[in-house]
């Protein structure tokens, strides 16, 4: 079971929800009429929470290429807690820091999400634990 929503599914997600209120807010320009304010303030959230998604950097590890590295550096005796530590420090290693910044920016897009969920009637309970998870103190 995979643990995090992949950063590509995540963003295809927000796209079409923010095309269908694009496509609302179209419709309502050629019947005359103004756009609802609500479906304008959804767009923009989305987008700016597509900014703050992109500044995420995601770092791909080569599992086999790491754990040939491991076994040619050390002895035909490597255990297995050595090379759980060794991929431990790897994570380590390629994980970035989060800055108190990034929380309350993460905090903020929460509110968002949680605002167009309540008027839109749709469900990112996913979205915003993967976000949570992602800030969460010490990773």
């Amino acid at each position: 079971m995979e643990q995090y929503i992949s950063k590509f599914a995540l963003l295809k997600k927000i796209k079409e929800i923010m095309n269908e209120q694009q496509e609302i807010c179209k419709a309502d320009v050629a019947l005359g009429k103004k756009p609802n304010p609500k479906n304008i303030e959804v767009i923009y959230q989305f987008q700016q929470f597509i900014k703050s998604l992109n500044t995420l950097e995601v770092k791909e590890v080569d599992f086999h290429k790491e754990l040939l590295s491991f076994y040619r550096h050390t002895d035909d005796s490597g255990s297995a807690i050595e090379l759980a530590k060794h991929f431990f420090e790897l994570g380590l290693s390629a994980s970035n820091s989060i800055t108190a910044a990034d929380r309350g920016t993460a905090e903020e897009i929460i509110i968002n999400l949680k605002r167009v969920e309540k008027d839109y009637r749709i469900d990112l309970t996913r979205e915003i634990e993967w976000l949570r998870n992602k800030v969460k103190k010490g990773d």
